[in-house]
């Protein structure tokens, strides 16, 4: 969309594994233990970090370029190692690394947790620059750098330790009773500030207004829409989205199988899978949001970015554990962008209760919009979720390809498509109109506990979920993963209540809480079985094999397409873009 043009979003969720007794804090622990400093020199990159990441953008923003950070990634390892190896020795008593707004924040979120204040030393601040105030020390982000606490009685063997791995490693500070951030720099106090300042938010509520525009967008009739004559030709323009199409390109030029413990690999599923090794454990990640939908409806569509989440963490045969999130907005002082925030944050709080993902991290990028003369475009609201499940047995899971000629395509769960909010809609007609697809919680997560049995149960290693694009560009999806083709043969209308007369909204429509799965005929009444004592809805649909994909309603042929062709459409858009 373009609404990135000028604030396009780069959001990182990392995936790490660790013994619970092993967990470290975050803290200063006691009165009186010392605070040493470790990695990179601290200099001028990245200074304002969190500030200029806060601010409007502009022709002008170019001179913000020092608030960029300069990363080393040798250097990033070798601080990570030592540091759990500083841990393992037990020699630390609380780690926090430097992120935004660098020494102040983490320093004085350490102090904050464990209620106490700290005296530091600003100019014992390893630096690389000279001439730097205590203000532009204690604000530097430079990458590569951790504070530490000290366990009491053995800071000469912490030093030790991180000077066998070449860092830079200096006692900064000592915990003192007096819930102050001591800023000291040869002796003389240069700041103090008291830590809960430091890290309580301001209570304040703004008032948040919805944009009648988009109100209005979302209120608009649809029924007039055009129906395009050539649905194989939507088709390929809806697998060639960005949004939908093949992301291989990307993907393909990096390791993905360090370590050896990915068993689903990138575009083979809807959520990555790890084994946990030594176990028969298996852990799933995702990521999701669809900004449309968030746009059109704040509450609504973020709580689809959750429920989506949950069912490509299910989808895989994954038990949905926990969230984090990444809610990047515009400029929160503007009422409609504020309405945007609180009704986001509502909706994701809604469907976490409801799907038992509690959200236990997250970050936050606001003043996501570029000024230019009288004129401000904000991004779409994107709060993106990740998340993460397990699974009991890594060997019990699913991925989106057809595996065998001659299974049954089945859909689970009530299928409603509409072309409200839908990528088809964008995609093919221009329009951000309409409502996001309902969403019933309950439904979702009944779907998503049949899906667990039956993938746990061994019923189904097939699924794959309907959501951009809609039931084609699932199926397509899937026989393109699979390279099989699958033939589908779809209700007439009025055949069941909520199927659309529309052909188009049929195929590219978007619901929730539905997905495809392919069964073996062996297991079709178990599963159906399954299905009806979780009151979730067993429709067949067609069956696995050939070349093509063929999608047929009530005998008149609505898609036949080879799958080549879909293919050459899928793996072109970012080939091409990436040159």
């Amino acid at each position: 969309n373009a609404c990135y043009q000028e604030n396009p979003l780069v959001n990182v969720m990392a995936l790490g594994l660790l013994r619970h007794e092993d967990l470290q804090k975050g803290t200063v622990g006691e009165v009186g233990n010392q605070l040493y400093y470790v990695g990179s020199k601290t200099g001028r990159d990245g200074l304002g970090g969190a500030v200029f990441a806060s601010a409007d953008l502009s022709d002008a923003s170019s001179a913000d370029r020092p608030a960029v950070q300069v990363g080393d990634p040798y250097m990033e390892k070798l601080l990570l190692e030592a540091c759990l190896a500083a841990i393992a020795a037990d020699l630390v008593a609380g780690v926090q690394d430097m992120g935004a707004a660098g020494l102040s924040s983490s320093v004085g979120e350490m102090a904050h947790r464990a209620g106490l204040g700290v005296d530091l030393y600003v100019d014992r601040v390893p630096r690389r620059e000279d001439g730097m105030t205590p203000l532009e020390v204690m604000l530097s982000e430079s990458q590569e750098r951790m504070v530490l606490t000290a366990r009491p009685g053995k800071e000469a063997e912490l030093v030790a330790l991180l000077e066998h791995w070449e860092l830079d490693v200096v006692a900064i500070g000592e915990v003192v009773d007096h819930g102050q951030l001591r800023v000291i720099e040869h002796g003389v106090v240069v700041g103090s500030m008291p830590v809960g300042a430091l890290n309580e938010p301001p209570t304040y509520v703004r008032e948040g207004i919805e944009d009648p525009a988009v109100a209005s967008a979302r209120e608009r009739d649809l029924s007039a829409l055009a129906e395009p004559a050539a649905l194989d030709a939507v088709l390929l323009t809806m697998l060639g989205a960005p949004c939908i199409a093949s992301k291989a390109a990307i993907y393909s030029r990096f390791d993905h199988q360090v370590m050896t413990n990915s068993v689903v690999l990138p575009g083979q599923a809807d959520a990555a899978v790890l084994r946990v090794k030594g176990t028969s454990l298996g852990v799933a990640a995702t990521v999701d949001c669809n900004s449309r939908y968030v746009y059109l409806d704040p509450f609504l569509g973020a709580a689809h970015a959750v429920a989506e989440a949950a069912r490509n963490i299910s989808c895989v045969g994954a038990r949905p554990l926990g969230v984090t999130d990444n809610l990047n907005f515009g400029n929160p002082t503007v009422p409609a962008v504020y309405y945007q925030l609180e009704r986001a944050v509502a909706g994701i709080s809604a469907a976490c209760s409801a799907l038992g993902t509690p959200v236990t991290g997250g970050n936050v990028s606001l003043y996501n919009q570029f000024s230019q003369g009288e004129g401000h475009e904000a991004i779409h609201p994107t709060p993106t979720i990740g998340m993460v499940g397990v699974m009991d047995d890594v060997s019990r899971r699913a991925t989106q390809s057809f595996k065998r000629a001659d299974d049954v395509v089945v859909l689970l769960g009530a299928f409603a498509p509409a072309a409200g909010a839908s990528e088809y809609l964008f995609r093919v007609h221009g329009l951000e109109a309409g409502s996001p697809p309902a969403l019933d919680l309950a439904a979702e997560a009944a779907v998503h506990s049949v899906m667990r049995e039956l993938i746990g149960t061994g019923l189904c290693d097939t699924a794959h979920d309907v959501a951009a694009g809609g039931l084609a560009v699932a199926v397509a999806e899937m026989a393109l993963a699979g390279d099989r083709g699958a033939s589908l043969a779809l209700a007439a209308p009025g055949a069941s209540g909520h199927l659309p007369a529309r052909a188009d909204v049929l195929l590219f429509g978007e619901t929730a809480s539905t997905v495809l799965v392919a069964l073996e005929r062996r297991h079709l009444a178990a599963a159906r079985a399954a299905c009806s004592a979780a009151g979730v809805a067993f429709s067949e649909l067609g069956t696995v094999g050939g070349r093509r994909l063929s999608v047929t309603r009530a005998g008149a042929t609505l898609v036949s397409l080879d799958l080549d062709d879909m293919r050459a459409a899928h793996e072109h858009t970012f080939a091409v873009a990436l040159g």
